[in-house]
């Protein structure tokens, strides 16, 4: 294990740690790249500590499901590391079979055409019970890095601005979170339900 001392070495995903109970988001998570140092107030995961891709732990950190449940149970300022310890996580299968091979050539040529309804009509079969197919995993990856080029082309913009994904961002965020309402084994009619109750809480 490496000592904490040399993390700034790797590529790690940073959360927040203090976010006002009004703020747009208590959840705030970003890509850190390697030889970046940190203050105290971000927490922070290294790739060499996690089990999943840096882009699956920065998905779930992002998405709708996480910032509803962190607020279910927070009562103050601060995403310490015990609330974020008990944030849901979906598990996957842990070998890569040929049919979940098919499955994420089938979804990346899906995404890459824009057609998100198909995405999740493909991934059905892999989004039954946990573990579930490598291939959702592999395909929110896919999402995630699309929306880190998606809003690095927008340069530098005013904090304001960043509070929101751009236009051409925020399809592949709307379809990671469909993709983790599945995987909690929601509705549609249950999704827009904690979803709407997600807009009273911000």
């Amino acid at each position: 294990m490496r000592a904490k001392a040399f993390y700034y070495r790797e590529p790690r995903v940073g959360v927040q740690g203090n976010a006002p109970q009004n703020n747009f988001r208590r959840l705030i998570a970003a890509p850190i790249e390697p030889g970046t140092f940190c203050f105290y107030t971000i927490n922070f995961a290294p790739e060499s500590m996690i089990k999943y891709p840096l882009e699956f732990l920065l998905a779930l950190l992002n998405s709708a499901l996480c910032e509803w449940y962190f607020r279910l149970a927070s009562t103050n300022a601060h995403a310490n590391q015990y609330s974020l310890r008990i944030l849901p996580c979906p598990t996957f299968s842990e070998a890569e079979s040929f049919a979940d091979k098919t499955l994420t050539r089938a979804t990346l040529g899906a995404v890459h055409d824009g057609d998100f309804d198909a995405v999740l009509h493909i991934l059905q079969p892999g989004l039954q019970e946990p573990p579930f197919s490598p291939a959702v995993r592999n395909t929110i990856v896919n999402l995630v890095n699309r929306i880190i080029e998606a809003e690095r082309a927008r340069g530098q913009i005013s904090r304001a601005e960043r509070s929101a994904l751009s236009p051409e961002a925020q399809p592949y965020q709307d379809l990671i979170d469909r993709l983790f309402y599945a995987m909690a084994g929601l509705t549609v009619d249950e999704a827009k339900a904690l979803e709407d109750r997600l807009s009273k809480m911000l």
